[in-house]
């Protein structure tokens, strides 16, 4: 039962990136600020901790079926979260709009010329064409 209450907390706590992300106005390009850094920190080892404690209760009538919900649970919490480690995705996939369906150059257009583009929040790089 304590196992399950650590890893439902641990889940629970999925929010709490996206919190300090926007709490101390952190973006989503590494570096970090470092209280969002420890944050992050504290949160990756809590969920290492969890999956571990799930992991060592290997009893031999353990139903593996079970599992599901401790998977979809967390998966479902990741699709509320904010992109924060994922800025060059973000930027790739602008660039890609920018070219199919603008028709503009992305090395010479600039994600802040399309600023009712749906991508457009997540840009970190808005005054810069494409570096590469």
């Amino acid at each position: 039962m304590l196992r399950k209450l650590h890893y439902s907390i641990s889940v629970l706590s999925l929010l709490l990136i996206g919190f300090a992300a926007v709490y101390w106005h952190d973006g989503n390009l590494p570096p970090l600020k470092p209280a969002v850094r420890y944050v992050v920190l504290f949160l990756y080892a809590s969920w290492f901790v969890a999956y571990w404690r799930i992991i060592l209760c290997r009893e031999s009538s353990f139903d593996w079926s079970r599992l599901w919900p401790w998977v979809v649970v967390p998966a479902f919490f990741l699709c509320f979260t904010p992109p924060i480690f994922s800025g060059d995705l973000y930027e790739y996939l602008i660039r890609g709009r920018i070219l199919s369906i603008y028709h503009q150059n992305p090395y010479v257009a600039f994600p802040k010329d399309f600023p009712n583009d749906l991508l457009r929040p997540f840009s970190i790089w808005i005054t810069n064409p494409d570096a590469y």
